[in-house]
């Protein structure tokens, strides 16, 4: 059985104070800080959803911009093949004409020239023939 006595008393109350020197000046602080930690976690996981949130957010508005701009350029694209392949054809097209000018231009000159030309060439088409004739002769009897 204890008996109550004055040793008994003095340990409580030893085991009293330990206790509350402990408390004061192990537990608060400790606790104090772990409570700290705890409410810096929190406020990180917070801030670090708002942060995941603005990011989808900036990624979403970033895809439509860059939609946006690929569209505009697949249009400033198609629009300057259109004018390239316009001015192209307005170029095949003039120079073509131009091209068939010079052509009747110099068939036209080719005419007159000819026109011209005939009458000294039939005129001179005897002695011509007379002069081959004559070569050819000269080559077969050199030849022979």
């Amino acid at each position: 059985m204890v008996t109550l006595n004055f040793t008994l008393l003095i340990e409580l109350g030893l085991f009293l104070l330990f206790m509350w020197v402990t408390h004061k000046l192990f537990f608060k602080p400790v606790l104090r800080t772990m409570d700290e930690r705890d409410e810096s976690i929190e406020q990180d996981h917070a801030q670090a959803e708002e942060d995941s949130k603005n990011a989808r957010s900036i990624d979403a508005k970033h895809i439509a911009e860059l939609t946006r701009i690929r569209r505009a350029a697949e249009a400033e694209y198609a629009e300057a093949k259109r004018k390239t392949s316009k001015d192209h054809g307005e170029f095949v097209r003039a120079e073509r004409t131009r091209s068939d000018q010079t052509v009747a231009k110099a068939r036209e000159k080719a005419i007159l020239d000819i026109e011209v030309i005939r009458p000294a060439v039939l005129e001179s088409s005897p002695e011509m023939v007379r002069l081959i004739s004559e070569r050819l002769n000269v080559a077969e009897g050199g030849n022979d």
